[in-house]
């Protein structure tokens, strides 16, 4: 049985990866399968990431209140 990875990224890229129907941990292009859905995570994180303090003139948002839809 696997462990839940720590690291979100790497959670989310495993969950994508699978979701596509490939196994997570063949080897494509000399890494993990689920390394090539990094970047597709690295988008939607930036996408989704509050905006920095002051430039609407309200506080950041915190990731802690974000409740996916």
């Amino acid at each position: 049985m696997s462990t839940k990875p720590s690291d979100p990224r790497e959670a989310a890229a495993r969950a994508l990866c699978r979701r596509e129907g490939h196994p997570e941990n063949i080897t494509f292009e000399g890494k993990p399968m689920w390394q090539s859905y990094l970047d597709v995570v690295d988008t939607v994180l930036e996408a989704i990431k509050p905006e920095p303090f002051g430039r609407h003139g309200q506080e950041p948002a915190s990731w802690t209140d974000y409740t996916p839809g």
